[in-house]
């Protein structure tokens, strides 16, 4: 891999709301590229929808970046998301990485 490509990748942990259903905090992680588009956004006073900012995010943790709601609570009150649209989801090389700093970091997806 090449350097500039391990720079992007590197996560930056960003804190979410508080969980309604369990009232913890959560984070995501987010590659340098979404952590700046996010922060320009903030100043700008944009704030662009979670859709426009991170597009290859699931969505479930794009709920969790807006609301705080965790995946695991949203399963343990709807069901499973992944059930329903397994054939939908595709592991782009941001998400993989994504999952594999989560599991790293102690997070439980």
């Amino acid at each position: 891999m090449k350097e500039e490509t391990n720079q992007e990748m590197r996560a930056n942990w960003l804190s979410t709301p508080i969980c309604p259903v369990c009232q913890e905090s959560g984070e995501i992680a987010l590659t340098n590229q979404e952590m700046l588009d996010y922060l320009v956004s903030e100043s700008n006073g944009e704030r662009k929808l979670a859709q426009e900012l991170f597009p290859i995010m699931f969505p479930e943790f794009r709920e969790q970046f807006i609301s705080g709601l965790h995946p695991k609570c949203w399963d343990a009150m709807f069901g499973s998301f992944c059930d329903e649209h397994d054939d939908d989801i595709f592991m782009s090389p941001t998400i993989a990485f994504w999952m594999n700093e989560s599991e790293q970091h102690g997070e439980n997806i």
